[in-house]
C-alpha cells in the first residue's frame, strides 16, 4: 500500500509515504479503495471459490482488531465487496446466552470483542434455555 499512497499524494519517496502511512495522523478514508485494490482482486477470487464450492453468499463482513484509525478498511472492503458490515449487537446476543456484562463494559464494546465474546458463550444449543436460540421448524 505505501507505493500506492506514495503516487496518489504525489510524495517524493517511499519513506515519506511509509511514515504517513504508519503515523497514524492521516485519514485514508477517501483513498481506500485505491489502496485495497490488489487486496479486492484477491478477495473476489477466495469469495467466488467459497460460493462455488458451498453454494452459500457472502453477506455480510465482519473485520476484527481494526484500532479505530483503521475503520477506513472496513468501510472501503464492504464497499468493494458490496456488502453490508455486521453490526454486533453485544449485550442481546450474550444475554441470549445467559451472559451478563457490566454497564461500563458494555459501553466501551466494540468490533473487536466479537473473538472473546464468542468464547464465552455455550455453543451447545441443548444446554442453553429454549427461548435462547432459534428453533429449527419441521
Amino acid at each position: 500500500m505505501v507505493p500506492v499512497v506514495q503516487e496518489e499524494l504525489g510524495l517524493k519517496d517511499e519513506e515519506s509515504a511509509r511514515k504517513l502511512f504508519f503515523s497514524n495522523t492521516f485519514d485514508f478514508t477517501g483513498m481506500g479503495s485505491t489502496l485495497i485494490k490488489k487486496l479486492m482482486k484477491e478477495l473476489h477470487s477466495s469469495i467466488g471459490f467459497y460460493e462455488v464450492q458451498t453454494g452459500q453468499s457472502v453477506g455480510l463482513l465482519h473485520t476484527m482488531l481494526l484500532p479505530p484509525k483503521l475503520e477506513w478498511l472496513n468501510t472501503a472492503l464492504a464497499h468493494g465487496l458490496s456488502v453490508e458490515t455486521l453490526e454486533m449487537d453485544f449485550t442481546s446476543w450474550l444475554a441470549s446466552r445467559n451472559i451478563t456484562l457490566s454497564e461500563n463494559l458494555q459501553s466501551s464494546m466494540d468490533a473487536r470483542w466479537f473473538g472473546l465474546c464468542s468464547l464465552m458463550i455455550n455453543h451447545n444449543a441443548e444446554m442453553l434455555e429454549p427461548n435462547a436460540v432459534a428453533q429449527k421448524e419441521d
